[in-house]
């Protein structure tokens, strides 16, 4: 994840005026309102959420032009299972869903 000049901008708006940096990321829309509450709240959560806002941003941008990096941690540490290890029943179990 690389911050561009147009993130630095950001967060500086984001310092200076944090609802400003929910408009100019998402618009005149629900982010917005949910920063300027935020900002009743306290000047510190309504940054921490156009932080949060700055870093969707970049992440929505690098799953564009990176597909492969944009892959969780999580998804490559899953191995999948070899065949002999699959669940299966002998032939004459009988589930309770089956009629009999």
């Amino acid at each position: 994840m690389a911050f561009g000049p147009d993130d630095i901008i950001l967060i500086i708006v984001a310092l200076l005026f944090p609802p400003g940096a929910a408009l100019l990321i998402s618009g005149c829309g629900l982010d917005l309102l949910i920063n300027l509450v935020l900002l009743f709240f306290g000047w510190i959560p309504a940054c921490l959420h156009a932080f949060w806002l700055i870093y969707q941003k970049t992440q929505r941008q690098t799953a564009m032009y990176y597909p492969s990096a944009a892959k969780s941690n999580f998804k490559q540490s899953v191995k999948p299972r070899a065949k002999d290890t699959q669940l299966t029943f002998p032939p004459d179990t009988k589930f309770p869903w089956e009629k009999r």
